[in-house]
């Protein structure tokens, strides 16, 4: 439940949490795209195997959290990991934009 909303933990992470801070996109790329340039190399180098590693280790605990734990997600979700949401977006952005340099120069 998001909100006494029936949904599943995966629309939460693509949607729910996104929507709930209530921004543009615009606004929402201006308030997480701040990286240093050794971030971006080290992001840009790391092989898609590692993007999906680091992606399924994220997935195993958010889903063993809701196991383990109450299935209402509300503000405190929220709080406990937009910053995991924000981090990740920021590196797919960074990620593809290298992929997208590597592929057409």
């Amino acid at each position: 439940m998001w909100f006494r909303e029936p949904t599943n933990l995966h629309v939460v992470w693509d949607d729910k949490l996104i929507d709930f801070q209530q921004l543009s996109y615009t606004e929402y790329t201006n308030a997480i795209n701040f990286s240093t340039a050794n971030q971006r190399q080290v992001w840009q180098k790391e092989p898609i195997s590692e993007w999906l590693y680091e992606s399924n280790q994220i997935a195993e605990k958010l889903y063993s959290e809701i196991v383990q734990n109450e299935q209402k997600l509300s503000y405190r979700y929220n709080y406990d990991h937009i910053a995991i949401v924000n981090n990740q977006l920021l590196k797919a952005g960074i990620r593809l934009a290298g992929l997208l340099n590597e592929i057409f120069g």
